[in-house]
């Protein structure tokens, strides 16, 4: 069962790569920045946001998509928002 909030993940929607809180991404304008944290949607049907060098974005001006982490996800992703399940 997952807890009570579902773990989020960023994917490159360049390479599909997941894309871990301290790396770099890089944004439409072709500059970097640090990903620090993804921030979840106020309410269901809104997009999560990123915040990159202290400051928050909308995923996709980073080139990233924003995933919830299931279970499922789990066996076949070694990613650190996974030790947030139980199994």
């Amino acid at each position: 069962m997952l807890k009570s909030r579902a773990p989020m993940i960023a994917v490159s929607q360049v390479t599909g790569n997941v894309i871990e809180i301290g790396e770099t991404v890089i944004n439409f304008r072709e500059e970097t920045g640090t990903l620090q944290s993804i921030n979840r949607p106020p309410m269901l049907g809104k997009s999560a946001k990123i915040s990159v060098d202290g400051r928050e974005y909308y995923a996709g001006v980073w080139g990233l998509d924003i995933h919830t982490v299931t279970e499922a996800d789990c066996l076949f992703l070694d990613h650190a928002a996974c030790r947030h399940l139980t199994v």
